[in-house]
């Protein structure tokens, strides 16, 4: 992957890590890939890339084909949140 590719992809990330962590319970399934890019208005590739980089930090756990992505449950060095 080109350097800058790699930042475009990285800064999705962290997008889509801030409004999941905002959002949603650990535990909890998140919206799919298709409707993130839709909000987003940036392409499924995209998102699925920057989603799958997550999965590989351990912020968000796939659990395979069409079986949804949740949100893993936090570290003890991160914060759970209060409210919705």
């Amino acid at each position: 992957m080109k350097t800058a590719t790699y930042i475009q992809i990285s800064e999705i990330a962290n997008v889509i890590k801030n409004k999941i962590l905002s959002r949603f319970f650990p535990g909890e399934l998140i919206p799919s890939e298709r409707k993130i890019a839709l909000e987003l208005n940036i392409s499924h590739n995209k998102i699925h890339r920057a989603v799958q980089m997550l999965v590989k930090e351990g912020i968000l756990n796939s659990s395979g084909c069409r079986r949804g992505i949740r949100l893993c449950k936090f570290s003890q060095n991160q914060q759970p949140r209060l409210h919705r």
